[in-house]
This record gives C-alpha cells, sequence and structure tokens, in this order.
C-alpha cells in the first residue's frame, strides 16, 4: 500500500483516538463538527452515529489515494524500479503496523459502541448525558475505566510513531516523480516550470507543517525536554518519551496536510496527462526542417529588427516595415523572395530573435505571448509538407505554452488521453479537428493569450496554395493572432498577399550588403585569398560582380564561392579567377546543370543513382542507407544473401565517412549530409531534378536495370535483418522502420514483380521467426498475424492481389478480421481503398463477429469522422455499394460514437444506435463537400433504400429526424446553390422511396420551405403531399426522364427557370 493511502489510514486514526479521548476525559466536552465549538451535553444518538462512522472506517479496507488507474500508471512509468522497491519495503512496515493499530482501535470503537447503545436504553428519550465518562463508570469498574485510558495513551504514542517516516517517503517519492516529469517536460519543451514549483514548495510546506505539528505531541522523558525533529529520532527514541492529548488543532493540520498531500498527487498526474496528449500532437520529423537550415551569416539580416536610421538606396522604409509590424500591427505579413534569397533563414532568424519577443509583446500588452513555428519542406516527410503537419505543429506550441488550456479546446480528446511515456500507436488526428482545436484557442472570450505564427515556405505546401491562403487570411482576423509568412513569388501568393494593405517584403531587393558582406567572408576564409600575387583591387572587383550577379540570392554566392575557392586551392592567377567566375551561369537551373556535367564521366551512372534514390525518396535517408546500396553494385540480391556481421562502432564511423566523400565527389556537392541524414543542398536542386528533361537524363544515365523504387526497398529489407539480428530489438521498435520500407513495396513490384515478391516474403519469414508474440506493442494482434497487418495497414494492394490469387486464405486469421485492419489507417490511400475492394470480392465477412464488425467500422471511419477524406473516397469507389453488394446489414443499429459533432457542424447529431442509413444521410450533411459527387451520393442512396428493403415507421422517422436537423443547416447556408440543389435531389429521392409512409414524411415539409426557394420547397411538398404524382431523380440507373423531375432553377435561388436532370 502506498505510503499516502497508510496515511490516509493513520488521519482515521488519530481521528478515533481524539473524540475518544474527548469523550472519555474528565471535562467531558466533545467538540461540535461544524462549528468546533464545545458541547457541554452530549447527544448519545450523534455519539453512536459517529462511533459507527469510526468503526466502518476503521474495518474498511484501506483505499491508495492513488487507486485510479491514471495515478497508477503515473507511478509503474516514472518511477525509479529499484529506489522504488526500497521505498515499497519501508511503506509496507509502517502500514502493516497501522493495518493492527485500526484493527485494535475497531475493536475498541466496537465496545463504545455497545456501551453507548446500553446508556440509550437506560437514558430513555432524552438520550442527553453531561459526562460520558461518569456514565462510563456506572456501567465499568474503576481498573476497566483506567485500562481504556491507558489503551488510548498507547495507541497515540504508537500512532505518532509513523508519521513522519511515511511522510518522508512520500514526499521523497514525489519529489523524485517530480524530477522525471520536468524531466519529460523539458524533452517537450512545455510550460510547466512554476506548475513544478508550486508542488515542490507545496510538498515542503506540508512536510514542514507536520514535522511541527507531530513532536510537539511527544515529549522525552528528560529534563531537558528536547522535540523530536526527525522520523529518525522518533524511532530511535521509542520508549523514552510519553505523548501529550491532541488537541482539535492537531487534528485539523494533519487531516488538511493529508489533504493537501492528495491534491498534489492529482496535479501530478495532470502534468503527465498534458505531456501524454502534447506527444500525440508531436511528430518526429517536425524539427528536422528547422534543424537543417543554417543560421543566418554573421553581420546579415540584421537590418530587418534593428534598421539604422540612415539607409542607402532609399531602402530604409521597406527595411523597418517587419519591425513595426511585430510592434503594432496585426493580420499577415509576407516574406517573398526569389529561389535561395534565404527566406528560410530569415524566418529562422527572426522567430527566434530576442528583438522579436520584446517587439511582440509590445503588442501583446498584459496578456500572454505564445509564438509558434512550422517550416514546410517539400522533400520531406508527409507531415513536413502536409496542412495536417501545420496544424500539428502550431498546435503544439499553443498548448506547450498553456497547457491549462487542453481540456477547454480539445475536450473529448483530453478525455480519452491515457499517459504514455510514446504516442499513441495510431495516428487520428484531422485536419478538421486540428483547425477546430486552433479556431477555439484563439476565439476564447477574453483570452489571456495572443499568438504570433511564423510560416516558412508556403510554396512548398503539398496542397491547394489559394484556399490555404483563405484560411490563413481568415484565421489572421481575429486580434488574438497574427501570422508571418514567407514563400517565392508566386501569383497565388500575390493576389493574397501582394495588395496594398498587406505588409511585406521582397527579401532580394534588400539584401545587397547582406550579399557582400556574405562573398567577401566565404572567400576570405581561404588561405590563398590574401596571396601576394593577388592584387587587393582587382580581387575587390571579384567581390563586386558577384554582388551585381547575384541578384539577392545567397544560394548562387555559395555555389560561386565554392567554385572560386577551388580555383585558390588548384592556383588560380587573378585572370583565371575572373575566367572561372564569367563561366558560371547566374541562373540557378543552368548552374546545376554545370556542376553535373562537371562530375568525372567515371561517375555518371552512380551519380544519377544517388540522386534518383534521394528525389524519390518519401523522406530523407540515412547516409547508412547510401552506404548499404551500395552492396548492390556487388550483388543485386544482397538484401537477402549478404551476411548481417556486427561490426565495431569506429568501422562503422569510418566506412559512413567514407560514405560520405563519394556521396560528396559523385554529387557535386547537390546533396549534403546533415545530422547523419541526406539532404538536397536546396529545395531548387529537387525542383531541378524533378523537371521532365532532368528526369529523362537521370533515368538514362542510371543503366536500364536500375529501379529505384526497388532499390529502396532493398536497402530496408537489408537494414531490418541487420536491426533484428544484431540487436535483438523487438519488432515493435523496428516497426516504424518496416513501415517507411512498405511505402515503397507497391512501386517495387510494379518494376520487378518477382524480386520485391521475393523481399516482402522474406520478410515475412523475419515475423515468424521473431518472438513477436510477447511484444507489447503487438498484444493487439495475432502472432501469426503480424505481417499480414502491416502489408493491410500500409495499403500495398499489389501484395494483396498476388497472395489472394494464391490462396484465398492467406489473410484469414482466427483472432483478427482483415477487413478491420485494412481500414485501421487514418486516412486511405488508393490501395487501402483497392484492398478493401478486393477482400470483399474474396468472402470477407463485412458483419463478421470481432471486436467491431467490418460494416460497423467502415461506416465508423466513413460517416462519423471531423475529415471526410475517407467518406470521399469511399463515394468515388463505390465501397458503400460494395459492403451492401457483399452482405453488409441495412437494417441492422450502429452506434458509431459521434462525442463531437456539434464542433464541426450545426447538426446536433451524435449518432447513437442508429439505421447505417441514417449515418450516411447525416454524413451528406456533415461533409460539406459531398454535393461535389451528386452522382456517387444518389448511387449509394439506392443502395441504402433499394427495392425490397423494408423501413419500419421507427426507422424512418430517425432519418427524418436527420434530414430535418440537416434541413434547417441548409437554411443558414442559403447562398451555396450547388447545396441545394443536391439536397433537392436528394429529398425527392427519399420521397420516392418512402411514399408509401407519406403521413411520417410530412413533417418534413416546414423545413422544407424554410431551407429552399419557393419554387423548389413547393415542388418537394406537393410531391409529399401527393404520393402518387412522386418520381425518383434521373441517375445512370434511371436513364427515363421523369416529368417531377427537380429543375434547377427550382433548387438554386434564380428566377429563370430552367431544367437540369439528375
Amino acid at each position: 500500500m502506498e505510503a499516502l493511502a497508510a496515511l490516509g489510514l493513520a488521519s482515521n486514526i488519530v481521528q478515533f483516538l481524539e473524540f475518544t479521548w474527548r469523550l472519555t476525559s474528565t471535562v467531558g466536552e466533545i467538540r461540535n463538527s461544524s462549528s468546533g465549538a464545545a458541547e457541554r451535553t452530549l447527544d448519545l444518538n450523534k455519539i453512536y452515529g459517529k462511533l459507527n462512522t469510526f468503526c466502518s472506517n476503521l474495518l474498511a479496507p484501506p483505499k491508495p489515494a492513488t487507486s485510479n488507474d491514471e495515478a497508477k500508471r503515473v507511478q509503474v512509468l516514472f518511477s525509479n524500479p529499484e529506489s522504488d522497491l526500497q521505498r515499497q519495503i519501508i511503506v509496507q512496515s509502517h502500514t502493516k503496523d497501522l493495518q493492527a493499530l485500526a484493527s485494535d482501535c475497531a475493536a475498541l470503537c466496537q465496545q463504545l459502541l455497545a456501551v453507548t447503545k446500553t446508556l440509550q436504553a437506560k437514558a430513555g428519550s432524552k438520550h442527553k448525558l453531561s459526562s460520558f465518562k461518569t456514565a462510563l463508570k456506572t456501567l465499568w469498574n474503576e481498573r476497566k475505566v483506567g485500562d481504556l485510558e491507558e489503551r488510548l495513551k498507547r495507541y497515540q504514542k504508537a500512532i505518532a510513531l509513523h508519521f513522519l517516516p511515511l511522510i518522508e517517503e512520500h514526499t521523497s517519492y514525489t519529489n523524485n516523480l517530480l524530477q522525471r516529469l520536468r524531466y519529460e517536460s523539458s524533452l517537450l519543451r512545455i510550460e510547466h516550470s512554476s506548475q513544478f514549483d508550486q508542488i515542490s514548495q507545496r510538498l515542503n510546506e506540508i512536510k514542514r507543517n507536520l514535522s511541527a505539528t507531530v513532536p510537539q505531541i511527544i515529549v522525552r522523558d528528560s529534563k531537558d525536554q528536547a522535540s523530536l525533529d526527525t522520523a529518525t529520532e522518533l524511532l530511535e527514541a521509542e520508549g523514552s518519551y510519553t505523548t501529550r492529548n491532541l488537541t482539535k488543532e492537531d487534528i485539523d493540520n494533519i487531516v488538511h496536510s493529508i489533504s493537501n498531500l492528495s491534491i498534489g498527487d492529482h496535479d501530478i498526474v495532470t502534468l503527465a496527462r498534458e505531456q501524454a496528449f502534447l506527444r500525440s500532437l508531436d511528430f518526429t520529423s517536425r524539427r528536422y526542417r528547422y534543424d537543417d537550415i543554417p543560421e543566418a551569416y554573421k553581420q546579415t539580416f540584421g537590418w530587418v529588427l534593428d534598421p539604422p536610421k540612415q539607409q542607402d538606396e532609399g531602402l530604409g522604409e521597406h527595411r523597418s516595415l517587419l519591425l513595426q509590424w511585430l510592434r503594432h500591427s496585426n493580420g499577415t505579413f509576407w516574406v517573398s523572395g526569389k529561389a535561395g534569397s534565404g527566406k528560410s533563414t530569415l524566418m529562422k532568424y527572426i522567430a527566434n530573435h530576442d528583438e522579436t519577443r520584446k517587439s511582440l509583446e509590445a503588442w501583446a500588452g498584459t496578456k500572454k505571448l505564445i509564438i509558434a513555428e512550422h517550416y514546410f519542406w517539400n522533400a520531406g516527410t508527409m507531415m513536413q509538407k502536409s496542412q495536417r503537419g501545420l496544424y500539428r505543429s502550431l498546435l503544439y506550441d499553443f498548448l506547450r505554452a498553456c497547457p491549462e488550456q487542453i481540456p477547454r479546446v480539445c475536450s473529448a480528446r483530453w478525455a480519452a488521453t491515457k499517459i504514455s511515456l510514446n504516442p499513441p500507436p495510431i495516428d487520428n488526428w484531422s485536419v478538421e479537428e486540428l483547425l477546430s482545436a486552433i479556431q477555439s484557442l484563439i476565439r476564447i472570450p477574453d483570452s489571456p493569450s495572443k499568438f504570433c505564427v511564423f510560416i516558412d515556405g508556403v510554396d512548398e505546401y503539398d496542397g491547394d496554395h489559394f484556399e490555404f491562403c483563405q484560411l490563413m487570411q481568415e484565421l489572421s482576423c481575429s486580434p488574438a493572432i497574427k501570422c508571418c509568412m514567407s514563400s517565392r513569388p508566386w501569383n497565388v501568393f500575390k493576389d493574397a498577399f501582394g495588395a496594398d494593405q498587406t505588409p511585406r517584403l521582397y527579401l532580394h531587393q534588400l539584401t545587397r550588403q547582406d550579399i557582400l558582406v556574405y562573398a567577401q567572408s566565404r572567400l576570405a576564409e581561404h588561405p590563398r585569398w590574401s596571396a601576394a600575387y593577388l592584387p587587393k583591387k582587382q580581387m575587390e572587383s571579384i567581390i563586386d560582380t558577384i554582388t551585381e550577379k547575384a541578384q539577392g540570392v545567397f544560394l548562387w554566392v555559395h555555389l560561386v564561392g565554392k567554385s572560386l575557392r577551388d580555383g585558390l586551392t588548384d592556383g588560380d592567377t587573378i585572370r583565371d579567377l575572373q575566367r572561372r567566375l564569367d563561366s558560371l551561369p547566374t541562373d540557378l537551373e543552368l548552374f546545376f546543370k554545370h556542376i553535373i556535367n562537371q562530375v568525372d564521366g567515371l561517375y555518371h551512372k552512380k551519380m544519377a543513382r544517388l540522386l534518383l534514390t534521394a528525389v524519390n525518396a518519401r523522406q530523407s535517408l540515412d547516409l547508412e542507407f547510401y552506404q548499404t546500396q551500395e552492396y548492390e553494385d556487388e550483388d543485386d540480391d544482397y538484401a537477402l544473401n549478404r551476411p548481417v556481421e556486427k561490426s565495431a562502432m569506429d568501422e562503422r564511423v569510418w566506412a559512413q565517412e567514407a560514405c560520405q566523400r563519394r556521396i560528396n565527389a559523385r554529387c557535386g556537392g547537390l546533396l549534403e549530409i546533415r545530422k547523419g541524414r541526406v539532404e538536397f543542398l536546396h529545395r531548387s536542386v529537387r525542383d531541378f531534378l524533378l523537371t521532365r528533361e532532368m528526369n529523362d537524363y537521370l533515368h538514362l544515365e542510371s543503366g536500364p536495370e536500375f529501379k529505384v523504387n526497388l532499390s529502396t526497398l532493398k536497402i530496408y529489407v537489408y537494414s531490418f535483418r541487420c536491426w533484428v539480428q544484431n540487436s535483438h530489438m523487438a519488432l515493435a521498435e523496428d516497426r516504424d522502420l518496416w513501415r517507411n520500407g512498405l511505402a515503397y513495396a507497391n512501386e517495387a513490384l510494379e518494376e520487378d514483380v518477382e524480386v520485391a515478391l521475393a523481399l516482402l516474403d522474406a520478410v515475412e519469414d523475419f515475423y515468424d521467426q521473431t518472438p513477436a508474440g510477447m511484444d507489447s506493442a503487438f498484444l493487439d494482434v495475432s502472432p501469426d498475424f503480424i505481417f499480414q497487418s502491416e502489408i493491410l495497414r500500409a495499403g500495398v494492394d499489389r501484395y494483396v492481389t498476388i497472395k489472394l490469387k494464391e490462396s484465398a486464405d492467406f489473410f484469414q486469421s482466427i483472432f483478427e478480421s482483415p477487413l478491420c485492419t485494412a481500414m485501421e489507417e487514418p486516412l486511405w490511400s488508393q490501395g487501402h481503398v483497392r484492398i478493401i475492394k478486393q477482400l470483399l470480392e474474396s468472402g470477407a465477412d463485412p458483419n463478421a463477429d470481432s471486436w467491431e464488425a467490418p460494416w460497423a467500422l467502415f461506416l465508423r471511419l466513413t460517416c462519423a469522422q471531423k475529415s471526410d477524406h475517407n467518406f470521399t473516397k469511399a463515394l468515388q469507389s463505390s465501397l458503400f455499394s460494395d459492403f451492401l453488394k457483399y452482405g453488409a446489414k441495412r437494417d441492422i443499429k450502429l452506434d458509431l460514437g459521434l462525442p463531437e459533432r456539434v464542433s464541426f457542424s450545426t447538426i446536433n447529431y451524435k449518432g447513437g444506435y442508429s439505421l447505417p442509413c441514417t449515418h450516411f444521410i447525416a454524413a451528406l450533411f456533415l461533409y460539406k463537400k459531398s454535393h461535389r459527387f451528386p452522382g456517387e451520393c444518389i448511387h449509394a442512396l439506392e443502395d441504402f433504400c433499394c427495392e425490397g428493403t423494408e423501413h419500419s415507421k421507427p426507422q424512418i422517422t430517425e432519418a427524418l429526424h436527420v434530414l430535418q436537423q440537416g434541413l434547417a443547416e441548409l437554411g443558414v447556408n442559403a447562398s451555396e446553390p450547388g447545396r441545394l440543389r443536391f439536397f433537392a435531389r436528394i429529398i425527392q429521392k427519399l420521397i420516392f422511396k418512402w411514399q408509401q409512409e407519406a403521413s411520417e414524411l410530412r413533417v418534413l415539409i416546414p423545413s422544407i420551405l424554410e431551407a429552399f426557394p419557393a419554387a423548389t420547397g413547393a415542388t418537394l411538398s406537393d410531391m409529399i403531399n401527393n404520393p402518387g404524382k412522386a418520381s425518383p431523380c434521373r441517375s445512370h440507373r434511371s436513364p427515363m426522364k421523369r416529368p417531377h423531375d427537380i429543375t434547377e432553377s427550382e433548387a438554386s435561388p434564380s428566377k429563370k427557370p430552367s431544367r437540369f436532370e439528375c
């Protein structure tokens, strides 16, 4: 039992002893529990009730203060096992004594209960006494009363021995927990310092209070009457001291202190939950791009935050725009510049400069300033270039600075957060949920915070740039947030941020002096730059020429500087250096071609393969991967044939250094190694290599036998073998590695099905040979199904097709549903969709009895998510129809669990146990883009309501309830004619299908008249009132035109009618 639980038991004992001592004392007073005043007349009924409560508390099994699962998990995750064992031994010793003492006190309490009951019988209806002790003496003899007093003294003396040791153990243990939690918060950069300090201060104060209270109860049997200050002194002095009577103040202090200890434990649990929540937002590559961006070169960019009073070229006003915006303005600020002009370096410089924070604090005033950053990187992971990655970065930075707001802006997810030191196994943050949380945070009434966001490389965002600009402008309309963004000067950004009212700067126009400083420094670093044979004046002329030709592009200066330094190393004369400079193209793409042409022809094939591998990579690969790829030159089948050997650390370092030198030589510096990863020199290099001309060139040079996806898959297979066999790591630790490798599997199978299939089959054997059944990370997967589950989750549909043709049972498992496994990824790829179709075609049961029926899971992941991604995929691929075609039940009621639907729609529909058709209709309203797929939606709805399907009145009633709420939302958004036309067709289809229940349908008429224009509303109402006139919409299933089809003019606000076909 924990120290706090033992202290709780000790508190119960102390309160009983104090009450009993007062009750049996000569004075005959007990304190009123509410006022604390002495009661001269004793009520036997109250005494009996109080004793009865004490008896129950003393006999009940002690409940740990940390009985909830979260507190236990904190102890397991953050405690030190060795010291925790020692602590448990000490605590258990005291606990055992306390339990024995509680048992003795309970026996005494039962005796007093019996006495009280007898006194009640004698006292009659009054039940009043002036002295309990006097009354007690009428029942007990003097010896027995004296024995009672001695027992109370002995118990009080015994209880005093246990308080301080338990307090010391608990505070010491809690402080150790706090240290570990503080360390974790520092890793996550959560602003928890003040909370940790407050908890530590509270613990020390409680310890001081109890340390002052308990020893005062104990008095030495010596002349000096010295107090006992520590638990050790108490234990050593056992038998040489007496105790004084406990006072009301003693009891209150002890109970209050123990209660505060419990509150402290609750605070610790909250801190641990906040850490777990923020881990779910964090992602491995979040800081990759930031770390790779070079620091601003010395004496450059200083003007942006400290513009000098005197500026040349009349640029002073432009250079001070950012500083003015930071201090005084809201909205957006746009940093624009050519490729390679230093935008990312500038953004990193600004976002982390002290002057930036000071200026923004002036803007924030009395409110707390919170700064968030995100650096897009198109050559990185999906999270580095996606909207979801942006929102997760921003929300992470926001909430790590104000974690106390987490329950307010993410209530449902906060309630579901489990304490853990690892991120959740399934990443299910949707774009809509993230955006909703950000909007909720910045719109808190009287928000205590103001937010400034820095977003670099908006042009590297892998999505719709126009919609992105609109969204950022909408967010920046709030007075609580403003945003500084950088991008290349593309038209979409000029239109959004280039207007006169938007503050902006064009970086390449403002950095001439910075370019000059950078060029001078780059060349001056070379020892031969100041050689006597190089005339100073002509060298300065070269610097001026570089500055002029650069046109604000630092990358060009970097490349030119490298070439000129090579010339200096080779002893070039001033004329040689000038000719070299004149020969270098000023256009970056031409410069990259120049670099490639300068590579030794002997290396061209290897260069092409390295560049193809880098440009094809889903994310930056480690240098070790490129070293592994070199084995392919010796043996095409090295991934399976090469022995796995353990190498010493120094040998590995040497091998990687040699590989790095080869990459530099073969790629002319276009690839660089940063923190163990191989990266492009600049984003513009990747853009250049992705052009059709360069893509064709690289494939030609690499040779027809080189297949880039297959080559990359080989790297992962060999690495997987090495890491599993060398380090004996659990499969859970290698799972992310292998999942990254599976991203190349589909394309590898397309390039060479025989070789790629052999590689994947070999990995299956590795899984089968590894005792993964005991791996905690795979406890939710059967040991014989782990490999199959990884294939299904990764969406490797080509492999699934091959294996199902070989054996229809390949993906069958007694304990697993392959359909459910294929749908577990939060966002489905086209590969996942094809796998779902194949499994259904091969006989997978959509109603299978598993932890959740596949049909129910499918509906939840399509109709009950905050993202319409899966819903749209399912519509476009006819998955709703496929499920129904292969036996999914139309009449089963499903609870999809929709706790936060209202947060992203005005429809107050929370699911509950409803029909699949009802969930589908709700999703049509909930997802704002559903009207873009009218044919697919009508198709699916026809399958839900196909002929022969019986719908009872209650079933139709629940669907109509959802329709009413959806139509109410349409009334609010009546300016969207496309949605109106779409839902007019949906209503018309349902009226036709359910015309036999015309009386039920009439409840829709008021909502229809409210939502649609008059003509449309009248037409639909007439169909309900006159069922015989109702007819289905035209679709590919209804080729004949119906006389009562709704016209486009009726379904939109336009006054001029023109018929359209559904």
